[in-house]
């Protein structure tokens, strides 16, 4: 067991740690995106839940999409996720084509919550994509 020391740095090569800037972060963005995903499915239910039903976590073969869709004889699936960088960004899209074709669907809505509302980064980040024969249309939105 570690022991005590009531001054002095840590020393890192002998004792776990987890650096506050870092454990921040990630709370902060594992919260900002259960927050936005809640934001959004509350919006859709009021948007089109008299039309459609919305399942919140509908259950794929190897993970789960964030939102499901159904609209008389029309589905939809909808990924949700926080924006931290390009490179990831980009590994979400080709989650959430891999998530489509799972299912038997040709396409894919991924909102990404972005921490700004500067509306060119917004359309920068905003577009569509086919990965794998799976139209990945991303749409950015400003969370601030």
């Amino acid at each position: 067991m570690r022991r005590f020391y009531s001054y002095g740095p840590v020393d890192e090569r002998k004792h776990f740690t987890v650096h506050r800037k870092e454990l921040v972060r990630t709370c902060f963005d594992n919260l900002a995106g259960y927050v936005g995903h809640f934001h959004l499915y509350f919006w859709l239910q009021n948007a089109v839940g008299r039309r459609c039903v919305i399942s919140p976590e509908f259950p794929t073969g190897n993970g789960r999409v964030d939102l499901h869709l159904k609209c008389g004889g029309k589905r939809g699936i909808i990924e949700v996720k926080s924006f931290s960088n390009f490179s990831e960004l980009e590994d979400s899209k080709e989650q959430a084509a891999r998530y489509s074709a799972e299912l038997g669907m040709n396409s894919v809505t991924l909102a990404v919550f972005v921490p700004t509302d500067d509306e060119n980064i917004l359309n920068r980040l905003s577009g569509e994509t086919v990965i794998d024969s799976v139209k990945v249309l991303v749409s950015a939105i400003g969370w601030v």
